[in-house]
């Protein structure tokens, strides 16, 4: 109360605005795993949060059955990923080529839900 006897009001507190919701797309990795590969889980690790930011141990993991396996991840909306497949959450077991060779990231652009295709020829060790 004020010395006349009339209440004063509080203080209006200001809300935060409110953060526009970030689109988000689903990417769907189908992943084909080698030829004999008996391994129950692969993994997958990239560059996005959701992928684990290229720390293997915050790698996803799919179940294998029957030789496929796949995954889905909801994605910022034009965001670019890159990922890899692993046999375990071990760069050891990381995917090769045809004849054992490097493979470059696999890499898709967020613009709208993707399916992203993945023959895995070989993983580099199965420990």
């Amino acid at each position: 109360m004020t010395k006349t006897g009339t209440k004063t009001a509080a203080p209006a507190v200001k809300k935060a605005a409110a953060k526009p919701a970030v689109k988000k797309f689903t990417l769907t990795i189908d992943i084909e795993t080698p030829a004999g590969y008996n391994g129950t889980y692969c993994y997958v690790c990239g560059n996005a949060k959701e992928l684990g930011c290229w720390d293997i141990s915050k790698a996803k993991r799919a179940d294998v059955v029957n030789g496929k396996a796949e995954l889905k991840v909801s994605l910022d909306a034009g965001s670019f990923i890159e990922f890899k497949v692993t046999a375990s959450n071990s760069w050891v077991t990381v995917q090769k080529g045809a004849n054992y060779e490097e493979q470059q990231n696999n890499w898709v652009q967020m613009d709208s839900d993707r399916t992203y295709d993945v023959k895995v020829w070989h993983f580099s060790t199965i420990i």
